[in-house]
């Protein structure tokens, strides 16, 4: 798994942008938390790419408060075959009524 994140700088979490500009710089590392800031987190984990908007509500000595949401990324494209009929895929495909 890899992850990087980038900071929006200080927004709401509905106001803040879903993507980061052209010129966000994104970090591998931690990053410092600050109040009231938004980040963006994407993550890859086999194969997949999931991308997470939050707030920092509240940072406390070790201890943050968060909102936060996942952004929607363009739908996937399920192979042929692969409908939305569980991890098997074809249950009900080439099959003749009982």
């Amino acid at each position: 798994m890899t992850s990087r994140v980038t900071d929006l700088g200080e927004a709401t979490l509905a106001a803040a942008p879903n993507a980061a500009p052209d010129a966000a710089q994104w970090y591998a590392e931690a990053v410092r938390p600050t109040a009231g800031h938004v980040y963006l987190q994407e993550i890859n984990a086999d194969g997949d790419k999931s991308v997470v908007k939050f707030r920092v509500d509240e940072a406390a000595d070790d201890t943050l408060k968060l909102s936060w949401v996942a952004v929607d990324l363009k739908p996937k494209t399920l192979p042929p075959g692969k409908g939305a009929a569980g991890t098997m895929g074809t249950c009900g495909r080439n099959e003749k009524p009982r």
